[in-house]
């Protein structure tokens, strides 16, 4: 008899193993639930349902609130944890309760055979029930109680398109189902047994009746205390019938197709702030011509993590093309580049904080204009990047070299797109690159703002906080992005640029009413693009950099909208959000100075240490950053060919320079003297005692041969300086011309009005010009030596005169 019955044990065995082998568990995959993408803290910003339509956000056991198991567990199956996947006694019960009823009251079905239904559905028949046990016995073989609850737990039905306690949760209450309260737990408990007969958005009472029911058991069974019990039952069925969340779009359709296989994605987004930025850009745009989108960014800079990523003001807007990701758009960069640029100046020793930069018109035939429509001389570098002038810049770059300058900065991943001519031939770097006349994306142009408060190194944008398993993701791991870090300036050269910035004067760039003295620690950038098609702006703080885009997608102009108009004020607004969600003050944090950057004194115009000049040589003293204790010569003067400081011989009888070739070089005792020279460029703009013209004295009647060139007085004689000219309109309504005249100088002449080009003199001192409109008008004249002159003017219309 032993042995019949090992026999009989060993037969079942095999025979269990062959069937198992035969007709495997059919679990779910992670692709047969929906995409979930949720903030830092969980919540779902938004889902994709699978390819049924349903909607499923997985869930373990642990992120489940205790009231929801025991209320599950409690109405369900109270002997879960002690049968095999069917309780035979459950079973008996059923079958003499139906037989007495001559109807079905009860199915005796377990929680593992409801799984089983819900893996492998089957017909309610005799037959059915056999194969659906079956199935729960082989549940419990290859799986633990816990694992077998969490299928429940994320494939029961709910109504719908609902499946799983957790998309329950969210759609019905707007909550984690953590924090779900006791009534609420207990509703979610009885619905999957008739989720369409007791939906409660649609049948609130009965779903009330059944969840009371439920509740009653509880406190019946001592599963919960009857006080607790009590107050579940005084709260009424109310539900919110939420929407699927759809906030941070473009980055969870983003992270969803990297992570195909992923079913939860946690991002690094922090949803309060993204539904806080979502409706400021709304409210902006609202405010400009139609047709136009914004974007913006916030990172945590220790972390380079996105706390926010609007790829467009309206994701469901065809008008606005709310599905392309601005982003990761290609657009021009505008006057975005600048700070770069001024920091590998100081890494290569070309400049320092305070450097005699020139801001005049270019002789060369790359003729850019600033956006001021103007010309201001010697303006120091600072000054120079702090407002954003054209002219300094594309004089730096053509020192530096625009290839060398590109190859940088892809170096450090912000990679530049250039244009291709119609043979498909990509262009080579060329001076236009730094005003924007290239591509690049708002990701990798953040990355480098980024940088400079992290000692410039640029790392990848961060988007995920969990590790996930996808090869073409490996730049959004957050843990390597930490460590493949970048090159794009020294840590000294950075913090330089930082405090350049961050010294900005808000009424500099801002419109008064827009002016914001409370962030002291804010370096911040605006950009705006060729004809007015991308307005940017750019602010870091030690802590955090946010980046705002204001255009419209289809790169159509938007004149009179440029950075600081309607960009920079989304920037400042999003850091007032930033302030008022993380409970911070107004932040006076700064940058630690690193040991190589120092202060001392330096004169203009030579740039160099006050300590190591005579009084002679210093007109202007300037406390400047030094970046490792280097203070170069100024850029424009050593491209010069005259060596500066100039030295030459004096006849002390008449002040006239002479030489060993000249006659009264023979007879007379010469005396030295030495003089420092401005910049040719800047000397409309400097005090005449200080002209080139005033400080070399004529060569001595007695030289045959002169040792320097006599510079000519190149002066615009008409209009007279500070001249008001009446000006009347013809019957076309165009101004009537003006004449312009120079003396002295090289021809040809450049003649420029508020920075614009209007006209060349070849054969003669004078030019016709035929003004746009009235007004204050800055007229500026360079001959071919590059001599410049310049006059101011205010032309009044006639008609307007009285």
């Amino acid at each position: 008899m032993p042995i019949i019955l090992a026999g009989f044990f060993l037969f079942s065995i095999c025979l269990a193993l062959i069937i198992d082998r035969s007709a495997p568990l059919p679990l779910p995959e992670p692709a047969d639930f929906a995409h979930v993408v949720v903030d830092r803290n969980g919540i779902p910003l938004r889902a994709f349902a699978d390819t049924n339509g349903v909607w499923r956000y997985p869930v373990s056991l642990e992120q489940v609130s205790d009231d929801y198991i025991q209320a599950l567990i409690g109405y369900e199956d109270r002997w879960f944890y002690y049968h095999p996947g069917v309780n035979p006694f459950s079973v008996v019960r059923a079958a003499w309760q139906n037989l007495s009823n001559q109807t079905v009251v009860s199915g005796g079905s377990t929680l593992t055979m409801q799984v089983a239904r819900l893996i492998d559905p089957v017909p309610h028949t005799f037959l059915g029930k056999i194969q659906q046990s079956l199935r729960a016995l082989q549940l419990e073989w290859h799986l633990n109680k816990k694992q077998i609850l969490e299928l429940y737990l994320n494939l029961a039905p709910f109504g719908g398109t609902l499946e799983g306690v957790e998309a329950a949760s969210y759609s019905y209450f707007g909550k984690k189902s953590n924090q779900l309260l006791p009534s609420e737990a207990a509703l979610l408990a009885v619905l999957p047994q008739s989720p369409s007969r007791l939906r409660p958005d649609r049948y609130p009472l009965r779903a009330q009746a059944a969840r009371d029911k439920l509740i009653k058991r509880l406190a019946q069974y001592k599963v919960w205390p009857q006080q607790k019990a009590d107050e579940a039952r005084q709260d009424i069925v109310a539900v919110l019938n939420i929407k699927q969340p759809m906030l941070a779009p473009h980055l969870s359709r983003r992270l969803k197709n990297l992570y195909p296989k992923q079913p939860l994605i946690r991002s690094t987004i922090d949803i309060e702030l993204q539904r806080e930025l979502e409706a400021l850009l709304k409210d902006h745009i609202a405010q400009l011509p139609l047709g136009t989108s914004a974007a913006a960014l916030v990172i945590d800079n220790q972390t380079s993590q996105a706390l926010a990523y609007i790829g467009s003001a309206d994701f469901l807007s065809p008008q606005l093309q709310g599905h392309v990701d601005i982003t990761r758009a290609i657009r021009s960069p505008g006057s975005l580049l600048k700070p770069f640029l001024y920091g590998k100046a100081l890494d290569q020793g070309l400049i320092h904080s305070q450097s005699l930069m020139v801001d005049a018109p270019r002789i060369s035939s790359y003729r850019p204009e600033n956006f001021n429509q103007g010309f201001s001389g010697p303006v120091s570098a600072s000054a120079a990047l702090r407002q954003s002038l054209n002219i300094p810049a594309v004089n730096l770059l053509e020192v530096i070299g625009p290839a060398d300058f590109s190859a940088t900065l892809s170096n450090a991943g912000i990679n530049l797109h250039l244009p291709k001519n119609n043979l498909g031939v990509q262009a080579r770097p060329n001076l236009s690159l730094i005003l924007g006349g290239v591509g690049a994306t708002m990701e990798q142009l953040t990355s480098g703002y980024v940088g400079l408060v992290n000692g410039g190194q640029v790392r990848d944008i961060q988007y995920v906080l969990n590790e996930l398993p996808s090869p073409q993701a490996n730049n959004l791991s957050v843990d390597k992005a930490l460590s493949d870090s970048r090159y794009l300036m020294s840590s000294g050269a950075s913090w330089i640029i930082y405090d350049i910035l961050r010294q900005a004067s808000a009424t500099d760039r801002l419109d008064s009413s827009l002016v914001v003295q409370d962030f002291k620690n804010i370096a911040w950038k605006t950009g705006t693009s060729y004809g007015y098609r991308d307005a940017w702006a750019m602010g870091a703080t030690p802590s955090t950099t946010v980046a705002i885009w204001v255009g419209r997608p289809d790169g159509s102009a938007m004149p009179g909208y440029y950075g600081r108009l309607t960009a920079a004020p989304i920037m400042f607004a999003s850091f007032r959000s930033l302030q008022a969600i993380y409970q911070t003050e107004n932040n006076t944090t700064y940058l630690a100075r690193p040991e190589s950057v120092s202060q001392q004194k330096i004169c203009w115009p030579l740039g160099t240490l006050l300590q190591y000049q005579s009084a002679e040589s210093c007109q202007q003293q300037h406390q400047a950053w030094l970046l490792d204790q280097t203070a170069p010569v100024t850029l424009a003067l050593q491209q010069q060919a005259l060596p500066n400081p100039l030295s030459f011989w004096i006849n002390p009888e008449n002040g006239k320079r002479i030489d060993a070739y000249c006659g009264a070089a023979q007879r007379i005792q010469a005396k030295a003297q030495s003089v420092t020279l401005w910049p040719l460029a800047v000397e409309p703009w400097i005090a005449s005692d200080k002209k080139r013209q005033r400080r070399i004295p004529l060569a001595d009647p007695s030289c045959k041969k002169m040792p320097l060139p006599h510079f000519s007085d190149v002066k615009i004689t008409q209009p007279t300086n500070n001249a008001r000219i009446l000006v009347q309109r013809r019957h076309n309504k165009q101004i009537q011309a003006l004449k312009l005249t120079a003396r002295g100088g090289q021809l040809p002449l450049l003649w420029y009005a508020n920075g614009k080009l209007i006209g060349n003199s070849r054969s003669s001192h004078q030019l016709q010009w035929w003004p746009n409109q009235a007004g204050q008008y800055q007229i500026l004249m360079i001959d071919a030596n590059g001599t410049i002159d310049q006059t101011n003017i205010l032309l009044s219309d006639l008609a307007n005169k009285y």
